[in-house]
C-alpha cells in the first residue's frame, strides 16, 4: 500500500488563510484493480467560521474517458458510447443525477474487456448518502453541497451551505474502486460493505 500525506493552507487572493487541511491518500492493489482512499479534514480558522457554499460543481470528482461515457459529442454530433452508470439505489443513466446514494459506478467495455470506476461515500461523511453530480458525458462527482440544484430549490440558493464553526473541523472520506472484469452490482456492494466496515 502506498500512502501520501499533506498539510496545506487555503489562502484568499490577499494571502489571508481561510482554512487549513490535512490530506491522506492511500492506494492499494487488489486482484481486479486498485483502491484509492481519499480523506481530507478541513480546519476553520480560530477567529472565524468557514462556510462551504452550496454549489453543484464539486466535490469528489473524476472525469471518465470518452469510451466509458453513455454519450459524447464528436464533430458536433451526439454519439452513443455504450457506457453504464448505476447507483446503490438501482437507478441508471440520467436518473442518477441529483439523487442521493451511497455509491455510484461508471463502466464500459474496451477491446473486449469491461472496466469501471466506483466512488464510495463513507457512511460517516456529513450528509451521507451524498448527492451525485453524474452526467452521461463522463462528469462523475459525489457532492454533499449542491442541494438547491439537485432538489430544484431555486428559491433557496444557500440551503446546501455547510458552516464549520471557528476553530472547528470537518472530515470527508471517499474510496475510488477502479476495477476490471466483473462489474456486477453484487461485486460493488461487497466492496462498499468492506469499505464501510473499515477494510
Amino acid at each position: 500500500m502506498g500512502v501520501l500525506r499533506a498539510k496545506r493552507r487555503w489562502e484568499a487572493p490577499g494571502g489571508q488563510v481561510v482554512a487549513r487541511d490535512e490530506l491522506t491518500v492511500r492506494v492499494q492493489a487488489i486482484p481486479e484493480g486498485r483502491l484509492l482512499d481519499y480523506e481530507i479534514t478541513l480546519h476553520a480558522p480560530t477567529n472565524a467560521p468557514l462556510t462551504l457554499g452550496d454549489t453543484k460543481e464539486g466535490s469528489m470528482a473524476v472525469r471518465v474517458p470518452l469510451w466509458m461515457t453513455l454519450t459524447h459529442k464528436f464533430k458536433g454530433k451526439q454519439v452513443v458510447s455504450g457506457g453504464r452508470l448505476i447507483d446503490s439505489e438501482g437507478r441508471e443513466g440520467g436518473d442518477v443525477w441529483g439523487k442521493r446514494a451511497a455509491w455510484a459506478d461508471y463502466s464500459a467495455e474496451k477491446d473486449g474487456k469491461r472496466y469501471g470506476i466506483s466512488i464510495f461515500d463513507h457512511p460517516q461523511n456529513p450528509r451521507h448518502p451524498t448527492w451525485w453530480h453524474a452526467r452521461d458525458y463522463g462528469l462523475f462527482a459525489a457532492n454533499p453541497f449542491g442541494r438547491h440544484d439537485f432538489e430544484n430549490l431555486k428559491d433557496q440558493p444557500n440551503i446546501g451551505d455547510m458552516t464549520v464553526p471557528a476553530g472547528g473541523k470537518v472530515t470527508f472520506r471517499y474510496r475510488l474502486y477502479i476495477h476490471e472484469g466483473d462489474t456486477s452490482r453484487s461485486t460493488i456492494v461487497q466492496r462498499y460493505q468492506a469499505y464501510s466496515a473499515g477494510k
